[in-house]
């Protein structure tokens, strides 16, 4: 399985430290991302705002996570097309892996722009000691989860759809 907070380290270590992706809003094609961490003693939030637009393999990988909540609510699954994917929410357990995951989705479902939020709140990623009657996030769902947090983390080191290179600027004294 791939490791949820995108640092290295060994899947027998303690606590995690450092950063968390803990939610990606989609506006505008840009990524309005906030991170987190997991301190016991103290909260560090920020919000990362970057003017650019998301390249076109994070916006697919966005859209393509409307799959996730059609295979949560099968019935929506006619609907895609008017489903649009606001803002995703991944919570983390102690040792810093991808536990649960919460959904907003927007649903225009009729000709004259009504629409109706959906929140999927807090499902957590499948695992083999769950009971069966649990709904939960499938490995192939997981995995795109994944792909998502990798992108949005090239995104904040600046993977724009117009990946504006470095200035290579130097001060002079």
């Amino acid at each position: 399985m791939a490791k949820s907070n995108l640092k290295e380290k060994e899947e027998t270590t303690g606590k995690t430290t450092g950063l968390f992706i803990k939610q990606i809003k989609m506006k505008d094609n840009r990524a309005l991302i906030t991170l987190s961490d997991d301190n016991d003693f103290r909260t560090q939030n920020g919000d990362f705002n970057v003017k650019d637009e998301v390249t076109e393999e994070f916006k697919t990988l966005w859209h393509n996570a409307l799959e996730i909540v059609v295979a949560l609510t099968p019935q929506l699954g006619k609907e895609v097309s008017a489903l649009r994917l606001n803002h995703i929410q991944f919570f983390y357990d102690k040792k810093g892996f991808l536990s649960d995951v919460s959904f907003s989705v927007i649903w225009t479902f009729d000709s004259q722009g009504h629409v109706l939020n959906l929140n999927y709140t807090k499902f957590p990623i499948h695992k083999p000691e769950l009971s069966e009657t649990v709904v939960a996030i499938s490995g192939k769902h997981e995995e795109l989860l994944h792909e998502i947090l990798k992108a949005a983390k090239a995104y904040m080191n600046g993977e724009t759809r117009t990946k504006q290179t470095s200035l290579n600027l130097t001060v002079v004294k």
